[in-house]
């Protein structure tokens, strides 16, 4: 295994870990009443799916060309930005912080060198 294969693996998956926990996690961080909890599926939904998504192509090297890796990952960051809006979630401003935050990381690793 080389080096480079090894921080930006590790890198994705952290963030792909960080995507599939993050609603729940906000959630309970938010010290909110359990009567006050308003999941949105969708956003559930999307967290979870892209998280799982980024996660493959980070742990399996082997399934795809670096190029392909990529371009996955790239297009799971502008979605992730996109998906607030798209999905019908902005009005929970935690989550679509966290989408966009989330989105811009993956792109900058997916840009790295080296």
């Amino acid at each position: 295994m080389d080096k480079r294969f090894s921080r930006k693996g590790f890198l994705r998956a952290m963030i792909a870990l960080w995507t599939m926990i993050s609603p729940w996690v906000l959630v309970h961080l938010s010290m909110a009443l359990p009567s006050q909890v308003q999941f949105n599926v969708g956003a559930l939904w999307n967290f979870l799916v892209v998280g799982l998504v980024m996660m493959v192509t980070s742990i399996v090297p082997q399934a795809n060309s670096t190029v392909c890796r990529g371009r996955i990952n790239a297009a799971m960051g502008v979605w992730l930005i996109a998906s607030p809006w798209v999905l019908g979630f902005r009005s929970d401003l935690v989550l679509t912080w966290n989408a966009v935050v989330i989105g811009v990381l993956t792109l900058a690793v997916t840009g790295l060198r080296g």
